[in-house]
Parts: C-alpha cells; structure tokens; sequence
C-alpha cells in the first residue's frame, strides 16, 4: 500500500471496522473474552482475519482482507500490530492486556461510563457511532433492548477518559428536538435505588424494579445454541461441564432424558464461538455422554421467539419464588402468633409440635428452580421441532 493511500483520512466504512476490530482486542472486552484469548495463546497473540471475519458485527461490515488492512493501517491508536502476508492481527505486546479483576481499572471504567436516554428508537448501532463522533473517544456503547431486541432509546456509553466523559455531560444535546437525558453511570442506578426506596408505583411494579428485570431479561443476540443429539441420562450439569468451559452460561433449557435442547451464554455472539472452540477442541465431533450432537446458532426469527418464550418463563419463576416468600413470611407471622398465645397461657392447635413444619405447595417446583444469575455489562420454530422446554436458570 502506498505511502499517500495511508496519509489518506479513513472513510466512515474504515472508521467502523478500525472501531469495531479495536474494540474486539481492547481493555474492555479481551480480558473476558475467552474465546479470543485461547486464540491469542495458540499463536504468539496473533489472530487470522479469517477467524476475526466470522464475528458477526464484523462480517456485516467488511470480509474483504485488503479493506480491513487498508482501514487499520490508518489507526492512530497503536493498539494493533498487523501481518498482512499472513492476514493476521494481534494486540501490541507493548500494551498488557489488563486482568478482568482489576479491581481498580473496573472502578475507573465505571467513572467514566454515561447512561443517556432520547434516542430514536429506530436507531442502529452506526447511528449511535455516528452521533458520537466529535465528542470524545468512545470505546464500548450497548444498546439497551427489551426482550424482543427492539432497541428502548437509551444506552450506557464509556469514555476513553473521565475528562471526556463530564464534557460530555455538560453539553446540551438533542436529537430531533427531543433533548438528551444524561446521567453518569452511579447517579442512575443511585436513581432507581431511591425510587424503589420511595415505593413509587404500589401496587404494581416499580420502576426501578421494571428497569433492572427488563436488562435481566434484555435480549442479548447470538448467544443461544440448540443441541441435537445426547446420550441416556445427560443431565443440565453434564451440558454445563461440557459447554461452560469456554463462555459463561446464563441458562441451560434441557429436561433429564431428553435429546436436544437449548443452552444460552451470557455475553453476546459467543455462541458461535463456543461451537468452533469445542469443535476444533475434538476433531470436528461434539459428544454429548458418547452421542454425537449437531449444533447451532440460534437466529432470526427463531431466536426472537426463543428469547420472547425465555422471558416468559423467567417471568413465572420471579412469581413462583415470590410467592413463596410471601408463604414463608406468613407461616413465620402464625408461628410467632401460635407461641405468643401459648406463653399467655393459650393452648397449641392440636397435632402442632415444637419441630411442626407448615406445608407449602409450592415446594415441590421450587426445588427445581435455582437462582438467576446477576448480570453486572444476532426467528419461527422449524417445523417437526419441538418447543423450547421450560428454562431452568444456571
């Protein structure tokens, strides 16, 4: 490539696919990307363009190798090193890649991490890049959606620095004439603790409450595989060995003794990843207790049914434990109630003991119902298959 083609300023194309690869070996996501990281560790911290085209973000971007090199070489950042005869990238080895439990780096980010509500919701992930482009270095934005990924008009967006971000905040900014909320990361959540905490909304669910489940429940695209194919006996805990040693699993939708299912990740895009790394780490084949499975991705209108059905399921089972809590506490009220009678000389329901236990109905379908994950932070049925069984949180 030419020295004057270099000097070039980068296209918005170019922009996007610097930011987008940037971001795939940045602070903010290789520390918890394991999939990159075992590639990174196979090859001296190189990673194939061919490897690296098969992201989804990326892929709908660019595959075209010379347009890639040509879009980095124009990075003024210094955070990749290129091989173009090889069509390989890696992270400068100058710059350590810092630890995801870097106590004091999570401080920071979250310092310098906005909450901003008013955009378009027919916004896409450009359009936000786009609007951002002037005021300061962005380095992560998400989307916040509901479960049917349709985008809700509000994001957390981090800076590069916390100057960046307070000059940020002291601009006045619309969209459309619909001006811009903006708050830092702490003060919204510091928001929705103080309305919960005020009780606003009785009788139905608070806002901060329908806030925090709705990113509980927020669709996350391309982290759902569907399995077909294991063997007598397979367990959720036989799934989660086999397929949580790569990506963190959020659930596991599988009945004992059936012989397909769904198994979902918690951070997005990471289903494909994890089918090529347990494919790559045993000869092409995936065995499931000595059965051979068949494997995919999750999408289109399948996946939006699947999430749709997700929340659904999630719903019942905050209802269920609900529920249960307000049994508990009222056999605690009765029992306290029974011994206060007793010590003033009343008399125990007859059959009572001092180890009596009060039955609740619902204990059976709570033994199978475990604690959702806490999270912190691309669509029909085919016919003949059957629908997704009810999900049991990991």
């Amino acid at each position: 490539m030419g020295e004057e083609d270099a000097k070039d300023p980068p296209t918005q194309l170019e922009k996007k696919i610097i930011r987008q690869i940037e971001y795939y070996f940045g602070d903010k996501n290789l520390p918890r990307d394991k999939f990159l990281q075992e590639k990174i560790h196979q090859d001296n911290g190189w990673v194939t363009l061919e490897c690296l085209t098969t992201f989804n973000r990326l892929k709908s971007l660019s595959t075209d190798f010379d347009e890639i090199f040509k879009a980095l070489e124009k990075s003024k950042s210094g955070l990749l090193e290129l091989d173009t005869t090889n069509k390989k990238i890696r992270r400068n080895l100058e710059k350590a890649v810092p630890s995801r439990i870097d106590h004091e780096a999570n401080r920071l980010a979250k310092l310098k991490t906005l909450y901003v509500k008013g955009f378009p919701t027919e916004y896409t992930l450009d359009n936000i890049e786009e609007f951002f482009e002037g005021k300061g270095d962005v380095i992560f934005i998400k989307m916040r959606r509901d479960d049917t990924s349709k985008f809700k008009g509000s994001i957390f967006v981090e800076f590069a620095t916390q100057e960046m971000a307070n000059n940020f905040l002291q601009q006045d900014l619309a969209i459309d004439e619909s001006v811009l909320e903006k708050m830092t990361r702490e003060d919204y959540y510091k928001k929705k603790d103080e309305e919960k905490k005020a009780g606003k909304g009785k009788g139905k669910q608070n806002e901060g409450d329908k806030e925090e489940t709705e990113d509980k429940d927020a669709f996350v695209a391309g982290c759902v595989i569907h399995f077909k194919g294991a063997g007598e006996g397979t367990s959720r805990e036989d799934l989660k060995a086999l397929f949580g040693g790569t990506y963190d699993i959020k659930w596991v939708d599988f009945n004992r003794n059936d012989t397909e299912g769904f198994i979902q990740f918690k951070e997005e895009g990471t289903a494909q990843k994890a089918i090529d790394t347990l494919k790559e780490a045993n000869g092409g084949k995936v065995m499931i207790n000595g059965v051979e499975a068949t494997l995919r991705v999750v999408e289109g209108e399948e996946e939006t049914k699947y999430w749709e059905k997700s929340k659904k399921d999630r719903q019942t089972m905050r209802q269920k434990k609900a529920s249960k809590g307000n049994r508990n506490r009222g056999n605690k009220r009765s029992r306290q109630e029974t011994s206060s009678n007793v010590k003033n000389g009343g008399t125990k329901p007859k059959g009572s003991g001092q180890h009596k236990r009060f039955d609740n109905d619902d204990n059976d379908d709570v033994k199978e119902e475990k604690e959702e994950i806490k999270e912190d932070t691309n669509k029909e049925v085919n016919e003949g298959e059957p629908e997704a069984k009810k999900v049991k949180a990991e």
